[in-house]
């Protein structure tokens, strides 16, 4: 029998001090070939938070929290995209999880404003 201790953090749910945040730009052959519906469904596999979209240049931005090795993990997959694709770079920038999403989700419009703590907007655009 384990002792279960209620003031322990679940292993679903690591600590915000223990989660990343990553901001990717991908580029090649990654729109039209449903790269942001198998990125989604790729990082709730991964139990990441955050969300994905098509830019205006024909790129896709993705931006996930949660813990470094599943992060890696989706890194891995996007250089790699769904089969239709030719992905030909990834870019990636970490910080701290800011924690302000509440699940996995696809932006369908490209002028769809960056979550705050994303890339600002252009105001030029």
């Amino acid at each position: 029998m384990t002792d279960s201790n209620p003031k322990q953090p679940s292993p679903a749910a690591p600590p915000a001090a223990a989660r990343q945040r990553v901001h990717l730009h991908i580029s090649g052959r990654v729109q039209g070939v449903y790269y942001r519906s198998a990125a989604t469904e790729q990082a709730r596999v991964l139990g990441l938070r955050g969300v994905v979209r098509n830019l205006p240049g024909g790129e896709v931005e993705l931006i996930a929290e949660g813990p470094s090795d599943a992060l890696q993990q989706l890194i891995a997959w996007c250089h790699l995209g769904p089969p239709a694709a030719q992905v030909e770079k990834v870019t990636s920038d970490f910080a701290p999880a800011t924690d302000e999403f509440p699940d996995f989700r696809v932006l369908r419009h490209p002028s769809s404003p960056t979550p705050p703590s994303g890339t600002p907007k252009d105001p030029s655009a």
